[in-house]
């Protein structure tokens, strides 16, 4: 139990966390787009200031409504077969998560 709370983030770790991601060229010249849009309207617009306030505005107004779908989209099989593989008790299990994958219906 000690050692699960040493390796948990605190809170102040978790506030100061930023990351990159990798866009896509289209995305990047989509943005590119509203960036000068938004600068043609007076608005101080960087890349990085634009793509937090869009996850800010999905996160907060359409990530629960979508979560389904975004489930679908970034399904790992691989990753689903080793894990069904750690955590299977019984050939039953397994055939299971195999009817899963053929079904392609993902619960």
């Amino acid at each position: 139990m000690e050692k699960e709370l040493k390796n948990q983030p605190s809170i102040k770790d978790i506030e100061l966390k930023s990351m990159k991601v990798s866009i896509g060229h289209t995305n990047v010249q989509a943005l590119d787009k509203k960036i000068q849009q938004l600068r043609l309207a007076h608005c101080t617009a960087s890349p990085s200031k634009l793509v937090d306030k869009i996850v800010s505005v999905f996160l907060e107004k359409y990530f629960e409504k979508e979560f389904e779908n975004l489930k679908e989209k970034l399904f790992d099989k691989k990753k689903y077969v080793r894990s069904l593989l750690k955590k299977s008790s019984s050939d039953e299990d397994i055939d299971r998560g195999i009817k899963i994958l053929k079904s392609g219906k993902i619960k």
